[in-house]
């Protein structure tokens, strides 16, 4: 490298590490991205996942309620106590977890795409899972998936290291203890979070398949496999001893209602329908409509890398086990989310690095990838109807919902000369043969998007969650207590007690009797979005004469407090 240069490559250097940090820290209070999800989720979840910590550190007691999502994370939980007991207890503290999560999370990425593949596939992966925006939003908000997310990166890496020692005689012992390193880690991410359950499958099928096509590697895979597995039995064995038989009757009954209201279909026109959601509905509700329009040249890049496989025999054995793994991960995690009831796009935060590390893959090695899709003319059709028909449906309901056209049309012209080009070629010299041109201008649509929902996020910055909050501490006596399930997010950032209400789950029955010695409140949503439970049970108590506010918009939706005092 010519000493004239190593001045500005400091400078990219610079330049990127200040916008991966700078984009995840700046106005961390300010509200949730609406473009990310139609869910309320936005602005509940995050006082959802933090309440047992956050009632730990205020009023000294975990319980205080039959709210508990303490449950479902433990490993997340004592770190956020600790973290509280440190920082305090806010909305800023709460986020400042995940962004922190999520920076380890780049430097323990980039080390393994480093050791399986080379510098090129490790920067363009760290790249689009640091900057890409679908990622990074949702790592400025305190909700389980970016911890877990890490811990998955974690088993990733410590799977890479074991793979990469298990064909030499002088560090086999070393793999081993890898092996069983990456099962505790296993275990690990599903006490972060129970859909890390996804990657579970990914270290045994890999290893059955690689010593299948290495015969070399079946003794050793054996004990790999074995390590593996003792390592995600021991670390479950702790869980099920300290954690599950303590909290047994009440983790069945909450994993239940998860289980049989929210995920699992009723039959199988139910999953029917969840699949075709998932492939063809809004960009809000579906997982392919979203990732083909929130970010196209990953979701391109991906399908163009699965249509190729097999290019991948040329890479190294390390390389090829990991580009395994990643797809594995991803697969499980995109059949999971098309199958069940109810899959949020913050869920799809569990696989953005597997994608991350197939498109990098697919972009670095992409002279390999088309030159096998030339011989496929099958696997371009399918690939090039399947993304125009998602494009054009994007296109369609941003005309019908009058969205912001001038983004979507951005979006939409960029990405289709970066994905759809290329799939729609039928003859070699329609691609032009300079690779590197090609490479790069797929990654220049990816900034030019990223670059429009950046400035549609910023353009759109607001601080209604934090005022709502801050509205009802200046303005409620301060023993209150908030009910409803709106009042977890609408207490982040006061130290007011408050009461999640969720039909079948918790604190539905003598929901408002059981809290006579204090002013109590309702906090529920509002306008059309107003929940039938509380009409039908307290219709009284939300009556419009006994509403104190309504905030015409926290995030996205309406939501109304009311006064409780007449039903007591």
């Amino acid at each position: 490298m010519k000493s004239s240069s190593i001045p500005l490559l400091i400078g990219i250097v610079l330049t990127i590490i200040g916008l991966v940090v700078g984009l995840r820290v700046t106005a961390l209070d300010a509200d949730a991205y609406r473009g990310l999800s139609w869910d309320t989720g936005l602005f509940t979840d995050e006082g959802y996942y933090m309440h047992n910590a956050r009632n730990l550190v205020l009023f000294g007691q975990t319980k205080t309620d039959e709210f508990n999502n303490m449950l479902l994370m433990p490993t997340l939980h004592y770190l956020q106590v600790a973290f509280f007991k440190v920082f305090g207890v806010g909305l800023v503290q709460t986020r400042a977890i995940s962004v922190l999560f999520s920076l380890f999370t780049l430097i323990v990425f980039w080390s393994t795409l480093n050791r399986a593949f080379d510098e090129r596939v490790a920067t363009v992966g760290a790249l689009f899972l640091g900057l890409d925006h679908v990622n990074l939003l949702y790592n400025r908000m305190g909700l389980m998936d970016t911890p877990a997310a890490f811990m998955m990166v974690c088993v990733f890496y410590a799977l890479v290291r074991c793979f990469s020692d298990i064909d030499r005689d002088d560090s086999r012992e070393r793999a081993r203890h890898w092996a069983i390193f990456s099962g505790v880690l296993l275990g690990l991410t599903y006490t972060t979070r129970g859909l890390g359950v996804i990657l579970f499958p990914a270290p045994f099928l890999a290893f059955w398949i690689c010593k299948r096509e290495d015969y070399r590697l079946d003794i050793e895979a054996r004990r790999i496999l074995g390590g593996i597995g003792a390592g995600l039995l021991g670390s479950l064995s702790l869980y099920f001893v300290l954690w599950y038989l303590p909290n047994r009757s009440q983790l069945v009954y909450v994993n239940h209602y998860h289980l049989s209201f929210q995920l699992l279909p009723h039959s199988i026109s139910h999953l029917i329908r969840n699949v075709r959601q998932a492939l063809s509905g809004q960009a809000f509700l579906g997982l392919a409509p979203y990732l083909s329009r929130y970010t196209p040249v990953q979701f391109s890049l991906v399908l163009l890398l699965f249509g190729a496989w097999g290019f991948q025999s040329k890479l190294s054995s390390v390389a090829r086990f990991a580009l395994l793994i990643a797809s594995l991960w991803l697969l499980a995690g995109w059949g999971l989310f098309a199958a069940v009831n109810y899959a949020p796009s913050r869920y799809y935060v569990l696989v953005y690095p597997a994608m991350a590390t197939l498109s990098a893959v697919s972009l670095v090695y992409f002279s390999d990838v088309w030159e096998t899709l030339l011989k496929r003319r099958l696997a371009r059709a399918c690939i090039a109807s399947f993304l125009a028909f998602q494009w054009l449906e994007s296109a369609l309901m941003a005309v019908h919902h009058n969205e912001s056209v001038w983004l979507l049309g951005g979006t939409l012209l960029v990405a289709s000369m970066a994905g759809l080009a290329p799939s729609v070629a039928s003859y070699e010299h329609s691609l032009p043969r300079d690779w590197g041109r090609t490479s790069l201008l797929l990654f220049v649509a990816w900034v030019a998007i990223n670059c429009g929902w950046y400035t549609d996020w910023w353009r759109n910055l607001s601080y209604t969650h934090r005022s709502a909050s801050q509205w009802l501490a200046q303005n409620l006596p301060p023993n209150s207590v908030l009910i409803g399930d709106c009042a977890p997010g609408l207490c982040v950032n006061n130290r007011f007690r408050c009461v999640n209400v969720i039909p079948d789950l918790c604190n539905d029955k003598g929901t408002l009797s059981r809290w006579k010695s204090s002013p109590t409140y309702i906090a529920i949503l509002d306008g059309k979005w107003k929940e039938e439970w509380w009409i039908d049970h307290y219709p009284t108590a939300v009556a419009t004469e006994n509403r104190v506010m309504l905030f015409t918009r926290v995030v996205s939706h309406p939501v109304g407090v009311y006064r409780a005092y007449a039903v007591r």
